[in-house]
């Protein structure tokens, strides 16, 4: 889209001078607020959005922001959201394992060792896909939070017990989180 008036040029020199950047104070203190000041994000049909995110507390993703649940405007001024939508996870289980009893023993278990070295074990509830190493590494994917990442976790090394191996709880970590929402307004790629 290409618009040639001068009064559109005048609006978008208005709305850098007044933006420019976003500011971004940050406190050393984990737990503090970070404050984001106006953001000038997206230009469609002569439109001009400005996103005010006037205060956003650290560790969004314990509050537990999951569907459509309504938008406390005093935490999100934004009213936007994110929606969990991924918890990656890993654990070591301390010990090394043999993949093939595993396989043979286990229910909901695939092992092709010509395709990738793990086995890929899945459960209903939480529904999560585990990857178990022989080194005892273990990698779980699918759950929507953290509470249910370490409950699947959980879950998959009491199967490994249960088929004879010494398995333990050590190392458990958040690797990656994904969340979507929907800003409301185009985005210009």
């Amino acid at each position: 889209m290409r618009i040639s008036s001068p009064s559109y040029y005048k609006k978008i020199n208005d709305f850098q001078e007044e933006v420019s950047f976003t500011s971004l104070r940050q406190s050393p203190h984990p737990h503090h607020t970070v404050t984001l000041y106006t953001k000038f994000v997206g230009l469609e049909k002569k439109l001009f959005t400005r996103l005010h995110i006037k205060e956003v507390k650290r560790g969004m993703a314990d509050q537990g922001l999951e569907g459509s649940q309504p938008v406390d405007l005093s935490k999100h001024p934004s009213g936007i959201v994110p929606t969990l939508q991924n918890i990656v996870s890993t654990v070591n289980l301390d010990c090394k394992l043999d993949l093939k009893a595993i396989a043979l023993q286990a229910r909901n278990a695939e092992y092709n060792p010509k395709r990738f070295a793990a086995v890929i074990m899945r459960i209903r509830e939480p529904k999560t896909t585990a990857l178990i190493f022989a080194s005892g590494k273990m990698v779980c994917s699918g759950a929507k939070s953290e509470q249910p990442s370490k409950l699947a976790v959980r879950k998959y090394a009491r199967i490994i017990q249960k088929l004879g191996f010494p398995a333990k709880f050590k190392d458990f970590k958040i690797q990656n989180i994904v969340g979507s929402c929907d800003v409301k307004f185009p985005i210009r790629l």
